[in-house]
């Protein structure tokens, strides 16, 4: 898969069919901070729940320590009410998960941002009209007392021998061009210097007018020891453009093509460099994923 970090919806960790299935086989994990809120194209502000996702490393210094858990079963059982369609109790709030429980827990996606060192992530329960494959899709959407909950993970203790509307309606609407603040930026990328130093950057979705991972790649270039970078971005009337800096000077070239990210121009762009960082349009998540693992068929 392509070295990336991007910017995406926290419902992300939802989506079976991408997200949850590589967060759970440890190739995809949540990065360090998270951006709150994003300026529109009309320059309005716009908050919306999101996440870094990433296959970097970083430098490990999120970690959630188990005796962070405070709530216990034991003491009081009728706190914890049982799925009607799945054996496992429900924990509607990740700071609830009780530390002396051993059985399978329902629990909400947010759990993914930090999962708990010692918990296996079993799998998820989701909509109706998902294919259970036992693996990853555990069960259709959890109910308790025939009421349908949001989509759970269901994790479980390792034994010794583990809604956002506004960001909703931008999905619905395809309006989801959100521009992600240059603190946001330089505040996730603190994490990952080591990883950039050397590197050829990429971001398929910035308009050098405008973007903010430009105006950062660009100013900290030295700083952060980068090999080259790139932006490209959509037509959206006047051309679309590839803007590129190695350091030393700017270059600005027209694209042929539309400058979507999965035509074939971009998708060299993307095989060429190192990493790929950027803030996509959160309706087009799957595409991006499929695109980034080469799972894709490119347009011409």
């Amino acid at each position: 898969m392509k070295k990336f970090l991007i910017i995406g919806s926290k419902s992300a960790m939802g989506y079976v069919t991408d997200t949850f299935r590589d967060m759970k086989d440890g190739e995809v994990k949540v990065g360090y901070t998270k951006p709150k809120s994003f300026t529109r194209p009309d320059g309005t502000d716009a908050t919306v729940g999101t996440l870094w996702y990433t296959n970097l490393k970083g430098d490990g210094a999120k970690v959630r320590k188990t005796s962070t858990l405070v709530k216990s079963y034991c003491e009081n059982p009728a706190a914890y009410s049982k799925l009607d369609n799945y054996d496992a109790i429900e924990v509607s709030r990740v700071q609830d998960i009780p530390y002396d429980y051993e059985g399978p827990m329902a629990v909400p996606v947010t759990y993914l941002e930090n999962p708990l060192p010692g918990y296996a992530t079993l799998g998820i329960l989701t909509g109706a009209h998902t294919v259970i494959d036992g693996k990853y899709v555990l069960g259709h959407q959890d109910r308790i007392n025939g009421k349908n909950l949001f989509t759970r993970i269901i994790i479980q203790k390792e034994l010794p021998m583990a809604k956002n509307e506004k960001l909703r309606k931008a999905k619905k609407a395809k309006d989801d061009e959100f521009y992600t603040h240059i603190s946001d930026i330089a505040a996730e990328m603190n994490h990952y210097r080591q990883e950039l130093n050397g590197k050829w950057i990429y971001s398929p979705f910035s308009d050098y007018r405008q973007s903010q991972f430009v105006a950062y790649f660009t100013a900290h270039f030295h700083e952060l020891g980068l090999k080259h970078y790139t932006a490209t971005c959509l037509d959206r009337g006047d051309g679309a453009w590839r803007y590129d800096y190695d350091g030393r000077k700017v270059t600005i070239t027209r694209l042929s093509g539309n400058g979507s990210f999965d035509s074939a121009e971009c998708t060299a762009i993307k095989e060429k460099c190192d990493i790929v960082i950027d803030n996509p349009p959160f309706s087009l998540h799957h595409k991006i994923m499929a695109w980034l693992k080469n799972e894709h068929k490119h347009i011409a």
